[in-house]
């Protein structure tokens, strides 16, 4: 079954719930956009509230943005970039506890009522040909491997990108993980792939609202468009729009 998933930029909570109804889990991105350690606790529970993941897209490997992650209760958590086996499994440990990991226990929110908080899953995302050569080396480390196909469409090219593709998603069934593709329109990224993936991520909140406000304004301005074009002087407040 594929999980369906978009990317929350901005920290409203109310909009991010309101995502959160739609997919089944969203990428909270420290990566780009102007979002904070500090959103990231907020946005969680707004998307919990909607029955929808939360995974968290932090800068890189050791970013300090990691250890607020793990106490908000992130679900996963999404490393851009990946290309470097070792610094994989360095961020694999951190997720977990002694003596498989060496993350410190912290009965924050994560952890409810004192309890061991849960080992979030690692999505490691592949972004560029290094990547895709270290795929099988890093697929070992993770849960998922996704493929960023906006990053690496733009590092190879277009017609080596299906093969690209298939590269990484047999390095992930051969680890055991599961694969997904990230990118912008979901028919685009389908057609990447020869069988539905585990996680298919598009869209950003940002741009979901812009398509959404767009369309119905042009279909305001067509219906009007039908009815005729206004008597002159009649329009606004006093005339003036």
């Amino acid at each position: 079954m594929t999980h369906l998933a978009t990317v929350i930029s901005l920290p409203d909570v109310v909009l991010a719930e309101t995502m959160g109804y739609a997919f089944d889990a969203a990428w909270i991105d420290l990566e780009h956009g102007s979002l904070s350690a500090r959103d990231v606790a907020p946005l969680t529970v707004a998307l919990r509230a909607a029955g929808c993941e939360a995974h968290v897209r932090i800068t890189r490997a050791a970013s300090e943005a990691l250890a607020p992650a793990l106490d908000a209760g992130a679900d996963a958590i999404v490393l851009p970039q990946a290309e470097d086996p070792e610094a994989v499994a360095g961020l694999a440990r951190r997720l977990r506890y002694p003596p498989e990991g060496e993350r410190g226990y912290g009965p924050r929110r994560a952890g409810r009522d004192g309890q061991r908080p849960p080992v979030p899953r690692l999505i490691a995302q592949i972004e560029s040909p290094a990547g895709v050569r270290a795929a099988p080396a890093i697929a070992g480390h993770v849960d998922l491997l996704v493929i960023g196909t906006a990053d690496l469409g733009l590092r190879v090219p277009a017609p080596a990108l299906p093969a690209a593709v298939a590269e990484v998603e047999a390095a992930a069934r051969a680890a055991g993980a599961g694969f997904g593709l990230a990118g912008g329109e979901p028919a685009a990224l389908l057609r990447l792939c020869s069988r539905p993936p585990d996680l298919l991520v598009c869209g950003v909140d940002i741009k979901l609202a812009a398509r959404i406000a767009d369309d119905v304004a042009a279909a305001a301005r067509e219906g009007l468009a039908s009815i005729g074009t206004p008597a002159p002087g009649a329009g606004g407040i006093d005339g003036r729009w």
